[in-house]
């Protein structure tokens, strides 16, 4: 994401839009603050459009970039291959280490979970960042929409792999 002769403020990398609003979140949640219902209300409403709305921001972004870009981009496969495949495997076999160790059968459930959870495709997110400091997006959404891709494969086969070495 960075060059390397470009710099960073802390500043910038803490007040960008995916995080300001995480950090009020955990304010609000630390304090014990509750916020007005009519607020309430309306964060719920605009909760319910953030996937839509990214849906259609992915797609704009999609609509230029060529698929002949995706497929011939050796990075993007090696990274997408990493997100959705090596990723959950390791995560996979240092959750057996652990449950090795804890023993807590009660765990397995959210073990599953997590790993599944590794397998999912990259989030739409990782688009803010390259904006945020003024680069081009395109290699973002040449792994969303490859991750996504191999996610139809992935999320089954690491959820069957996770089933039959946790759950034996």
């Amino acid at each position: 994401l960075l060059k390397p002769h470009q710099k960073v403020s802390f500043k910038k990398a803490i007040l960008n839009p995916g995080c300001i609003p995480v950090l009020v979140g955990c304010f609000l949640f630390i304090f014990g603050i509750s916020i007005p219902n009519i607020l309430n209300t309306t964060f719920g409403y605009l909760a319910a459009t953030n996937t839509p709305i990214a849906m259609i921001v992915i797609g704009i972004y999609l609509a230029k970039v060529p698929i002949k870009s995706v497929i011939g981009d050796r990075r993007i496969w090696q990274t997408s291959i990493l997100k959705v495949l090596v990723i959950p495997i390791i995560f996979l076999l240092l959750m057996l280490i652990v449950n090795a160790v804890l023993g807590i059968a009660s765990f397995k459930v959210i073990y599953a979970v997590m790993i599944i959870c590794c397998a999912c495709p990259t989030a739409s997110s990782v688009l803010l960042l390259p904006s945020a400091f003024g680069m081009k997006e395109t290699v973002g959404v040449k792994i969303v929409l490859l991750s996504t891709i191999l996610s139809l494969v992935s999320i089954p086969m690491i959820t069957m792999l996770t089933q039959w070495l946790l759950f034996q």
